[in-house]
């Protein structure tokens, strides 16, 4: 497998050659897998499509950052 990164990351890649960072990557990668798995098993037997998944995903989306702004506006 090869990994695409951008210049500053690959700068900092570069910078700790200390890491194993193919370790790094396959660490995230199987974390990854076990989300995914964790969400096909939750969600096995959903009834919602695409379409809810997206909208529910856009209102949760616009939720958050509403909330974001107002806590940016308190001193």
């Amino acid at each position: 497998m090869t990994l695409a990164l951008d210049e500053a990351t690959s700068r900092e890649v570069k910078a700790h050659p200390e890491i194993k960072w193919s370790e790094v990557a396959r660490q995230a990668i199987q974390r990854k897998v076990r989300e995914l798995h964790a969400l096909d098993a939750a969600f096995a037997n959903s009834t919602l499509s695409e379409d809810d998944i997206q909208e529910l995903a856009d209102d949760i989306n616009k939720n958050m950052l509403s909330r974001f702004r107002s806590s940016q506006r308190k001193p």
